[in-house]
Protein backbone atom coordinates (compact mmCIF):
# COMPACT_ATOMS: atom_id res chain seq x y z
CA UNK A 1 0.00 0.00 0.00
CA UNK A 2 1.16 3.52 -0.83
CA UNK A 3 -0.21 6.29 1.38
CA UNK A 4 -0.02 10.07 1.66
CA UNK A 5 -1.04 11.75 4.92
CA UNK A 6 -1.88 15.32 5.88
CA UNK A 7 -2.36 16.94 9.29
CA UNK A 8 -5.07 19.59 9.08
CA UNK A 9 -5.22 22.68 11.28
CA UNK A 10 -8.58 21.60 12.71
CA UNK A 11 -6.98 18.53 14.32
CA UNK A 12 -8.19 16.14 11.66
CA UNK A 13 -5.84 13.90 9.71
CA UNK A 14 -6.50 13.03 6.07
CA UNK A 15 -4.99 10.16 4.10
CA UNK A 16 -5.05 9.05 0.48
CA UNK A 17 -3.87 5.54 -0.30
CA UNK A 18 -3.52 3.05 -3.12
CA UNK A 19 -3.64 -0.65 -2.23
CA UNK A 20 -2.59 -3.68 -4.25
CA UNK A 21 -3.19 -7.14 -2.84
CA UNK A 22 -3.44 -10.75 -3.97
CA UNK A 23 -5.68 -12.92 -1.77
CA UNK A 24 -6.17 -16.68 -1.84
CA UNK A 25 -8.88 -17.47 0.68
CA UNK A 26 -11.47 -19.91 1.92
CA UNK A 27 -14.55 -18.61 3.68
CA UNK A 28 -17.39 -20.97 4.43
CA UNK A 29 -17.48 -23.45 1.56
CA UNK A 30 -16.05 -21.04 -1.04
CA UNK A 31 -12.37 -20.99 -2.05
CA UNK A 32 -11.19 -18.27 -4.42
CA UNK A 33 -8.29 -16.05 -5.47
CA UNK A 34 -8.73 -12.32 -6.01
CA UNK A 35 -6.30 -9.61 -7.12
CA UNK A 36 -7.34 -6.14 -5.98
CA UNK A 37 -6.12 -2.66 -6.87
CA UNK A 38 -8.08 0.11 -5.21
CA UNK A 39 -7.69 3.72 -4.05
CA UNK A 40 -9.07 5.00 -0.78
CA UNK A 41 -9.50 8.12 1.31
CA UNK A 42 -9.89 8.44 5.07
CA UNK A 43 -10.19 11.17 7.70
CA UNK A 44 -9.74 10.74 11.43
CA UNK A 45 -9.42 12.75 14.63
CA UNK A 46 -8.66 11.88 18.25
CA UNK A 47 -9.03 14.27 21.18
CA UNK A 48 -8.52 13.48 24.86
CA UNK A 49 -7.83 14.94 28.29
CA UNK A 50 -6.74 13.11 31.41
CA UNK A 51 -3.78 10.97 30.40
CA UNK A 52 -3.79 7.28 29.51
CA UNK A 53 -7.28 6.77 30.94
CA UNK A 54 -8.98 9.94 29.69
CA UNK A 55 -11.67 11.71 31.66
CA UNK A 56 -12.84 13.31 28.40
CA UNK A 57 -12.26 12.39 24.81
CA UNK A 58 -13.58 11.27 21.47
CA UNK A 59 -12.32 9.73 18.26
CA UNK A 60 -13.79 9.55 14.78
CA UNK A 61 -12.66 7.71 11.68
CA UNK A 62 -14.34 7.65 8.28
CA UNK A 63 -13.06 5.87 5.18
CA UNK A 64 -14.04 5.08 1.60
CA UNK A 65 -12.34 2.51 -0.66
CA UNK A 66 -13.30 1.88 -4.30
CA UNK A 67 -12.34 -1.06 -6.53
CA UNK A 68 -13.26 -1.39 -10.21
CA UNK A 69 -12.52 -3.93 -12.92
CA UNK A 70 -12.02 -0.99 -15.32
CA UNK A 71 -8.45 -0.57 -14.06
CA UNK A 72 -7.74 -4.28 -13.65
CA UNK A 73 -9.01 -4.98 -10.14
CA UNK A 74 -10.68 -8.34 -9.66
CA UNK A 75 -14.09 -7.13 -8.45
CA UNK A 76 -16.14 -3.93 -8.31
CA UNK A 77 -16.91 -2.60 -4.84
CA UNK A 78 -17.37 0.53 -2.77
CA UNK A 79 -16.50 0.09 0.90
CA UNK A 80 -17.60 2.67 3.48
CA UNK A 81 -16.67 2.50 7.17
CA UNK A 82 -17.26 4.79 10.15
CA UNK A 83 -16.10 4.40 13.74
CA UNK A 84 -16.80 6.68 16.71
CA UNK A 85 -15.92 6.58 20.42
CA UNK A 86 -16.93 9.07 23.12
CA UNK A 87 -15.71 9.28 26.73
CA UNK A 88 -17.17 11.60 29.36
CA UNK A 89 -16.73 11.76 33.16
CA UNK A 90 -19.10 13.25 35.74
CA UNK A 91 -18.14 14.18 39.30
CA UNK A 92 -14.77 12.38 38.94
CA UNK A 93 -16.18 8.94 39.79
CA UNK A 94 -18.72 8.34 37.01
CA UNK A 95 -17.28 7.56 33.59
CA UNK A 96 -19.27 6.86 30.42
CA UNK A 97 -17.96 5.23 27.23
CA UNK A 98 -20.02 4.99 24.03
CA UNK A 99 -18.99 3.32 20.78
CA UNK A 100 -20.51 3.06 17.34
CA UNK A 101 -19.38 1.36 14.15
CA UNK A 102 -20.95 1.21 10.69
CA UNK A 103 -19.73 -0.69 7.64
CA UNK A 104 -21.23 -1.13 4.17
CA UNK A 105 -19.78 -2.76 1.07
CA UNK A 106 -21.63 -2.49 -2.23
CA UNK A 107 -20.46 -5.03 -4.81
CA UNK A 108 -21.64 -7.01 -7.82
CA UNK A 109 -19.84 -10.20 -6.70
CA UNK A 110 -19.63 -10.62 -2.94
CA UNK A 111 -17.93 -14.03 -3.10
CA UNK A 112 -14.88 -12.41 -4.77
CA UNK A 113 -14.41 -9.98 -1.86
CA UNK A 114 -11.68 -11.25 0.54
CA UNK A 115 -12.95 -12.15 4.03
CA UNK A 116 -11.00 -9.40 5.79
CA UNK A 117 -12.93 -6.80 3.78
CA UNK A 118 -16.26 -8.37 4.76
CA UNK A 119 -17.94 -7.67 8.08
CA UNK A 120 -18.11 -9.88 11.14
CA UNK A 121 -19.42 -8.74 14.52
CA UNK A 122 -18.80 -10.16 17.98
CA UNK A 123 -16.13 -9.91 20.63
CA UNK A 124 -14.40 -7.06 22.43
CA UNK A 125 -15.02 -3.58 20.94
CA UNK A 126 -17.95 -5.09 19.07
CA UNK A 127 -20.68 -7.20 20.72
CA UNK A 128 -19.44 -8.77 23.94
CA UNK A 129 -21.17 -11.99 24.94
CA UNK A 130 -20.35 -13.48 21.54
CA UNK A 131 -17.16 -15.00 20.15
CA UNK A 132 -14.73 -12.80 18.25
CA UNK A 133 -16.09 -12.34 14.72
CA UNK A 134 -18.74 -14.93 15.51
CA UNK A 135 -21.69 -13.01 14.06
CA UNK A 136 -22.43 -12.95 10.32
CA UNK A 137 -24.70 -14.71 7.83
CA UNK A 138 -24.09 -18.43 7.38
CA UNK A 139 -24.11 -20.67 4.32
CA UNK A 140 -26.17 -23.84 3.88
CA UNK A 141 -23.59 -25.78 5.91
CA UNK A 142 -23.85 -23.35 8.82
CA UNK A 143 -20.44 -21.75 8.20
CA UNK A 144 -19.86 -18.01 8.56
CA UNK A 145 -19.66 -16.15 5.25
CA UNK A 146 -19.13 -12.57 6.38
CA UNK A 147 -21.60 -9.76 5.76
CA UNK A 148 -21.89 -6.80 3.42
CA UNK A 149 -23.41 -4.56 6.10
CA UNK A 150 -22.70 -4.06 9.80
CA UNK A 151 -23.93 -1.80 12.57
CA UNK A 152 -22.83 -2.07 16.21
CA UNK A 153 -23.15 0.15 19.26
CA UNK A 154 -22.06 0.00 22.89
CA UNK A 155 -22.85 1.87 26.10
CA UNK A 156 -20.67 1.42 29.17
CA UNK A 157 -20.82 2.90 32.66
CA UNK A 158 -17.74 2.85 34.89
CA UNK A 159 -17.58 3.70 38.59
CA UNK A 160 -14.37 4.54 40.45
CA UNK A 161 -14.45 2.06 43.33
CA UNK A 162 -11.14 3.09 44.88
CA UNK A 163 -7.86 4.58 43.71
CA UNK A 164 -7.08 3.27 40.23
CA UNK A 165 -9.77 0.58 40.25
CA UNK A 166 -13.05 0.92 38.39
CA UNK A 167 -16.09 -1.31 38.02
CA UNK A 168 -18.00 -1.43 34.74
CA UNK A 169 -21.47 -2.33 33.46
CA UNK A 170 -22.17 -2.46 29.73
CA UNK A 171 -24.55 -3.43 26.96
CA UNK A 172 -23.56 -3.98 23.32
CA UNK A 173 -25.89 -4.47 20.38
CA UNK A 174 -25.77 -4.72 16.60
CA UNK A 175 -25.87 -6.93 13.55
CA UNK A 176 -23.89 -8.09 10.52
CA UNK A 177 -26.20 -8.90 7.61
CA UNK A 178 -26.45 -8.91 3.83
CA UNK A 179 -30.01 -7.57 3.67
CA UNK A 180 -31.09 -4.79 6.02
CA UNK A 181 -34.70 -5.89 5.52
CA UNK A 182 -33.83 -9.15 7.29
CA UNK A 183 -32.66 -7.66 10.56
CA UNK A 184 -30.96 -9.99 13.04
CA UNK A 185 -29.92 -7.80 15.97
CA UNK A 186 -27.74 -9.43 18.63
CA UNK A 187 -27.33 -8.02 22.14
CA UNK A 188 -24.84 -8.82 24.87
CA UNK A 189 -24.48 -7.43 28.40
CA UNK A 190 -22.11 -7.87 31.27
CA UNK A 191 -19.78 -6.39 33.85
CA UNK A 192 -16.07 -5.91 34.29
CA UNK A 193 -13.12 -4.45 36.15
CA UNK A 194 -10.74 -1.70 35.02
CA UNK A 195 -7.29 -0.97 36.43
CA UNK A 196 -5.54 2.27 35.55
CA UNK A 197 -2.03 0.89 34.94
CA UNK A 198 1.08 2.97 34.08
CA UNK A 199 0.76 1.88 30.41
CA UNK A 200 -2.98 2.36 30.04
CA UNK A 201 -6.19 0.71 31.23
CA UNK A 202 -6.20 -3.04 31.85
CA UNK A 203 -9.63 -4.63 31.73
CA UNK A 204 -11.40 -7.90 32.43
CA UNK A 205 -14.98 -8.31 31.16
CA UNK A 206 -17.56 -11.07 31.52
CA UNK A 207 -20.56 -10.98 29.17
CA UNK A 208 -23.44 -13.12 27.95
CA UNK A 209 -25.97 -12.92 25.11
CA UNK A 210 -29.36 -11.38 25.89
CA UNK A 211 -32.52 -12.97 24.52
CA UNK A 212 -30.72 -15.27 22.07
CA UNK A 213 -32.16 -18.79 22.17
CA UNK A 214 -29.41 -20.14 19.89
CA UNK A 215 -26.35 -18.85 21.79
CA UNK A 216 -25.70 -19.53 25.47
CA UNK A 217 -22.91 -19.30 28.01
CA UNK A 218 -20.53 -16.51 28.95
CA UNK A 219 -17.49 -15.02 27.27
CA UNK A 220 -14.41 -13.59 29.02
CA UNK A 221 -12.36 -10.72 27.62
CA UNK A 222 -8.98 -9.39 28.77
CA UNK A 223 -7.60 -6.22 27.23
CA UNK A 224 -4.80 -3.67 27.56
CA UNK A 225 -4.50 -0.38 25.76
CA UNK A 226 -6.20 2.91 24.93
CA UNK A 227 -9.97 3.13 24.65
CA UNK A 228 -9.92 5.82 21.96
Amino acid sequence: MVSRNWDLSSGWQRALNLTWRLDHFTQGTVTDTTMLLYPGVSVNRTRSRGGLMPTWGDSQRYSLDVSDTTWGSGVDFALIQAQNVWIRTLADKHRFVARGQVGWIETNNFEKVPPDLRFFAGGDRSIRGYKYKGISPRDDDGKLTGASKMLTGSLEYQYNVTGKWWGALFVDSGEAVNDIKQSNVKTGAGFGVRWQSPVGPVKLDIAAPVGDKDTHGVQFYIGLGPEL
